[in-house]
């Protein structure tokens, strides 16, 4: 599974299509309660982060601090991406 997707990244595409793909990464990364609380936003240049707070567990995580750490755990997976 790992191969195909190794197969499948665009080494001759456009700094777009490699943000793009590296993506398919950072949205294995765990979250709380696998709410996924994260949107990417991609440009041609460059992938911003933020916090979806539409998916956020108000009466678990009041102080949104485990959201917090699983937006920085599909960072880390989209780091990881590039570098590997």
């Amino acid at each position: 599974m790992l191969g195909d997707r190794q197969a499948a990244f665009p080494y001759s595409g456009t700094l777009r299509e490699k943000l793009r793909s590296l993506l398919r990464y950072a949205v294995y990364a765990p979250s709380t309660h696998n709410t996924q609380p994260w949107i990417f936003k991609l440009s041609e240049d460059a992938v911003e982060v933020y916090a979806d707070r539409g998916r956020a567990l108000t009466h678990l995580d009041p102080d949104r601090r485990e959201m917090t750490m699983s937006i920085g755990a599909a960072i880390d997976h989209l780091r990881l991406a590039m570098v590997c």
